[in-house]
């Protein structure tokens, strides 16, 4: 109310100068625009922009939200500002703003954006325009940041996923079982070269014809090491793109898995992170739960590299505690990588291989049947989100 008054006050003033000393009015008029302008480039220089990230990392989806705090210390109030912020690298949504800013004021207000593919993005600059109360002249103002904004791999179903808990009293099911409960029978299957004739189950010989072999069920508990290779020479141009993804989303669902099952998990990757040089990626074995957010924030950002072959996983596999499952996703399986994990294997590891299926890919399979090695090919459904594991031995 008080405002009212002084801008009506204000107006009767300069209407009456105006009726009575024109010459007056014509200094009045010029000198209070000289003051209006020294006033806004006062603003300019002093004018204070606080950007509060509040929800700054999400799935593809999900709503991410973002806090804008401008702040006027100065005494010459703004009766419009704007603030303008585009998503273009993030999503299709913008974000404009229009409020007044009073002298030792401020103003706050929220921006939501949608983030639809996976990445670390820079908040974009907030742009600020502000004028005086007749719209003579205008002003901008450019403010940025290091703040970020991270959308993590979509998480996918894994659907018929063969490393999950069966057993209603606890223990896990193994393929390779080093440490076998005897009270605890599994199964039988076919005999193998290197299996104990003390395990073999006469009564299913007689039944079927061929060597059978009992299975019994361990009580011990295993480390995964999720070994994700992302080298540039050993992914197809044509597929490039759709391999990387998929590869990608394949890590972060199975990390996202085996965290909801508080597994202890071990990572590696030859990729390139964001903002970083090329270079292997390790995280050593801790919990599953706690090793999620630090995968899936390196998932978000990484791109395929040059220069770091496979062979490097196999010397961090040998690292990690005996009996681990070792799940290698790789867009190719070279015989190098099959006697190098059938070697893991002999020295009491599980290493497994899990291929993503695109239409002229091979899998050696008789290789990695020859080296007694379990294998999966990793298939997307097309009418459900999911990730469906087949094949293997």
């Amino acid at each position: 109310m008080r405002r009212r008054v002084r801008v009506l006050s204000l107006a009767v003033l300069f209407l009456t100068a105006l009726s009575f000393a024109p010459a007056v009015t014509l200094y009045m008029a010029v000198g209070l625009l000289l003051v209006t302008r020294w006033g806004r480039k006062r603003v300019a220089q002093n004018l204070r922009v606080v950007r509060d990230v509040t929800k700054g990392q999400g799935f593809p989806g999900d709503t991410l939200r973002i806090r804008i705090r401008v702040a006027n210390p100065t005494l010459f109030p703004l009766p419009w500002c704007r603030a303008d912020h585009s998503f273009s690298a993030l999503s299709a949504d913008r974000n404009s703003h229009l409020f007044p800013l009073p002298a030792r004021g401020q103003a706050q207000f929220d921006l939501q954006v949608t983030g639809e593919r996976r990445g670390i993005y820079f908040l974009p600059p907030s742009r600020l325009s502000f004028g005086d109360h007749w719209g003579l002249t205008e002003q901008s103002l450019v403010v940025a940041g290091e703040e970020k904004i991270i959308v993590f791999p979509p998480v996918r179903p894994l659907k018929e996923f063969p490393f999950s808990r069966r057993s209603p009293l606890g223990p896990y099911r193994w393929h390779y079982g080093l440490y076998e409960d005897p009270t605890r029978l599994q199964g039988c299957r076919e005999y193998l070269p290197g299996d104990s004739f003390k395990k073999i189950h006469w009564p299913n010989v007689a039944r079927t014809g061929t060597l059978q072999v009992k299975e019994w069920e361990t009580t011990l508990t295993a480390d995964y090491g999720i070994f994700l290779n992302l080298r540039e020479e050993d992914l197809p141009t044509g597929a490039w793109y759709y391999l990387t993804e998929f590869l990608v989303e394949l890590a972060a669902s199975l990390c996202h898995f085996l965290a909801g099952q508080n597994e202890t998990v071990a990572f590696f990757c030859n990729g390139k992170p964001f903002g970083a040089a090329e270079g292997l990626f390790r995280l050593p074995p801790k919990r599953g739960k706690h090793q999620a957010p630090q995968i899936l924030s390196y998932l978000a950002g990484v791109s395929p590299g040059k220069g770091q072959a496979v062979e490097v996983f196999f010397r961090e596999a040998r690292r990690l505690p005996a009996r681990s499952v070792l799940l290698f996703l790789t867009p190719v399986i070279t015989p190098v990588m099959v006697e190098k994990a059938a070697h893991l294997r002999r020295n009491g590891f599980q290493p497994v291989f899990l291929w993503p299926y695109y239409r002229d890919g091979t899998v050696p399979a008789a290789d990695l049947k020859k080296a007694n090695l379990k294998w999966y090919i990793v298939r997307k459904g097309r009418e459900r989100d999911e990730f469906t594991f087949t094949g293997g031995r």
